[in-house]
């Protein structure tokens, strides 16, 4: 079983047993998960709205962010995916082309001890969802 948090014994049930929404990080066994819940962006067309925000443990993880929005045709949609404070992955698209093909799938490699924060915006106030799966590895 995968260790969380630095040593000892393994995190069976880091969420504390419960499902829900929210920014951070859930670990069951050598499992990861997070579901953001509707987050609504302000629409003034940058990446505004938190999807996720957490530190993870002294393991990495392998996983796979989904993100569909409620966002209409020829609108901007943005996200941004930072670890420790730096962009990693930005990008925006009108939903006439990558984003019309919700959800979006994102593969990720998220390095041990690593605040990450996911955010994401368009040039209209709508609202955003994200699911975080993953595995994660000694």
């Amino acid at each position: 079983m995968a260790l969380v948090g630095g040593g000892g014994a393994g995190n069976v049930a880091g969420s504390g047993g419960t499902a829900g929404t929210g920014r951070s990080l859930n670990y069951i066994g050598d499992h990861i998960f997070a579901t953001s819940g509707e987050t609504t962006t302000a629409g003034g067309g940058s990446a505004d709205a938190t999807l996720f925000d957490f530190t993870t443990g002294s393991s990495y993880i392998v996983g796979q962010i989904d993100f569909a929005n409620d966002v209409k045709a020829n609108y901007l949609t943005l996200l941004d995916l930072e670890f420790n404070g730096e962009s990693v992955m930005a990008f925006g698209n009108d939903l006439e082309s990558q984003f019309n093909q919700q959800p979006v799938k994102l593969d990720v490699l998220i390095p041990p001890f690593t605040h990450v924060v996911m955010k994401w915006g368009a040039n209209i106030a709508e609202q955003g969802y994200a699911f975080l799966t993953g595995r994660v590895y000694a």
